[in-house]
């Protein structure tokens, strides 16, 4: 969890907008850490990132029709980009599944 608390203060610090810290503590979990992340993360933070999981699509088509944008990007930084959307999108479902295995909406 050292890369999500590095996240969480460089957030704090005002160096990532809130959509990035979603993004990046989304990417932290998307291969396993969801119940470490869910244990440590302050009650305040943990209720933003439960409103975040529920702001993302919940179907494919949704997840499909989902657009960020970015400017001046390369091939190379298009390739990135979408690897790091697919992370986010595996820690999204890891997380949920997370808190709907979690007795009264995922308490740790």
């Amino acid at each position: 969890m050292d890369a999500a608390r590095r996240i969480i203060r460089q957030y704090e610090r005002g160096s990532l907008v809130r959509h990035e810290l979603f993004l990046k503590l989304m990417q932290t979990v998307a291969d396993g850490g969801a119940a470490e992340l869910v244990a440590w993360l302050p009650p305040g933070l943990l209720a933003e990132v439960k409103a975040h999981l529920d702001d993302c699509p919940q179907t494919e088509e949704g997840w499909a029709g989902l657009r960020w944008c970015c400017m001046g990007m390369t091939q190379r930084l298009v390739e990135r980009f979408q690897d790091q959307r697919r992370q986010h999108r595996r820690g999204v479902e890891a997380l949920r599944s997370y808190f709907a295995a979690r007795p009264k909406g995922g308490q740790p």
